[in-house]
């Protein structure tokens, strides 16, 4: 398939695979990281993100033109963050063990230092 448009989301059915629903549990927990933010969106796959399953919170509290009202991730370090409770520093990356990209179960995920990742 072809891609022109590397923000567009493809609305396509997300392929089966573990973790790959948010559990209520796990968005208190992101809300509780990221204060102000009151709203998830996703998992959805966006056209350019090699695969990867991407996840937005909004902050409605906020103007629609204000750049801070959203933020964007990969879904899998959003499910690593909920289960550590904690935010990943940026220099670290989520690794999919299995390399299947949709498999996001906590089990198939580990941190790496993102300089020596590759």
């Amino acid at each position: 398939m072809e891609y022109n448009n590397a923000d567009t989301i493809d609305m396509s059915p997300i392929p089966s695979g573990s973790g790959n629903v948010l559990e209520k549990w796990q968005e208190l927990v992101l809300f509780k990281l990221y204060p102000g933010y009151n709203k998830i969106m996703g998992p959805y796959s966006v056209k350019g993100s090699n695969g990867r399953l991407i996840l937005t919170m909004y902050n409605s509290h906020l103007p629609a033109i204000d750049k801070r009202r959203n933020r964007t991730c990969v879904y899998a370090r959003a499910v690593a963050e909920s289960y550590l409770g904690e935010i990943i520093p940026q220099s670290t990356t989520v690794d999919h063990i299995d390399r299947n990209f949709f498999n996001n179960s906590p089990e198939n995920l580990a941190l790496l230092d993102r300089a020596t990742h590759t």
